[in-house]
């Protein structure tokens, strides 16, 4: 397919998010987990020790998602400077991954 680059309006939507899982994200990620291992297919793909006591994957999870969302109109702007520049040889590459991504490869 290609690459794919965030619009303006998804950017505003991700961004919208930042303070809900600034509060909530770990929350969100604990019951996701939660949720996703009541199959047990799904649940042997993951180390179990990462999601017992306080729960790092989750924490790292909600965190990461948070930044993400929190940052998401820098990265873009990053993004697009990156592929405009004259020296960039291949965009999918040379552009953070945030923003964006090779689809059907």
């Amino acid at each position: 397919m290609g690459d794919v680059t965030l619009q303006p309006r998804t950017i505003r939507t991700v961004k919208s998010t930042a303070p809900v899982l600034r509060e909530h994200g770990l929350e969100i990620t604990r019951r996701m987990y939660e949720l996703l291992f009541q199959d047990e297919q799904i649940k042997s793909l993951f180390n179990q020790s990462h999601h017992r006591g306080v729960g790092t994957q989750p924490r790292s999870l909600a965190g990461a998602v948070h930044a993400y969302a929190a940052n998401i109109a820098a990265s873009a702007n990053s993004a697009r400077s990156l592929s405009a520049s004259p020296k960039s040889t291949s965009p999918s590459t040379s552009c953070p991954s945030t923003i964006r991504m090779s689809v059907g490869r």
